[in-house]
């Protein structure tokens, strides 16, 4: 359960533009992970859809929130976790696939995850040679610290078997056994049957453009 659901239009829009987002930047994330959805065949292996769709839709998250002109976001990468960092306001977003969001039950990942409380700084007694390492460390070590403290916050994508898109961001209280265990705030951006790709949106990679090569001969 949530302690806070936010469903209607006006309140979805208006908690986006906390986070310097609006409808169209998170749909065009949503396209990611479709379009890494897209790319897999049935000559790869079973897991290359939902890898795919995890690396776009990561690939997206970090675009759309970069060009965000509103806050001031950085891409980070730490401990496997892969995700955009708001130094100002103390939030870091990640993508994550769930079974189904928007839904009235909590909304489940779809590979397992992983418990995301190993240690980030680790206690080191060793010295420094110059006082400009000193310096250089104690900032890397404010940075990882601001880091793990910031709020921790997952735009939520489910694709079901007939093809319809869901999404929420939401903010997890923990995760226990792999799985989210309740929430702080789920905002429910696209519901069933809400969402509608962009007209621009391929299927697939296939040979709908075709180039001519016209070879060119040097006389000597």
């Amino acid at each position: 359960m949530a302690d806070i659901v936010r469903s209607e239009e006006i309140e979805v829009k208006s908690r986006l533009h906390d986070f310097g987002m609006d409808i169209a930047m998170v749909s065009e994330i949503c396209e990611g992970a479709i379009h890494g959805r897209n790319l897999a065949s049935g000559l790869q292996p079973k897991t290359a859809e939902g890898t795919l769709k995890y690396i776009f839709g990561v690939e997206a998250l970090r675009k759309v929130l970069l060009s965000s002109t509103a806050v001031d976001y950085e891409i980070f990468s730490m401990n496997n976790m892969e995700g955009v960092f708001d130094a100002a306001y103390g939030r870091k977003i990640f993508f994550q696939m769930v079974d189904q969001a928007c839904g009235t039950e909590d909304p489940q990942p779809k590979s397992k995850i992983g418990d995301g409380k190993k240690k980030l700084i680790e206690e080191s007694g060793q010295g420094f040679l110059f006082s400009e390492m000193e310096e250089e460390e104690t900032a890397k070590v404010a940075k990882l610290s601001a880091i793990a403290r910031a709020e921790c916050w997952y735009l939520m994508v489910s694709i079901a078997a007939d093809g319809t898109l869901c999404c929420e961001l939401s903010h997890p209280k923990a995760v226990d056994e792999d799985k989210f265990a309740e929430f702080h705030e789920r905002i429910k951006i696209f519901k069933y049957g809400e969402f509608a790709p962009s007209s621009g949106l391929r299927k697939d990679d296939g040979d709908d453009d075709k180039f001519e090569i016209t070879p060119v001969i040097t006389k000597k």
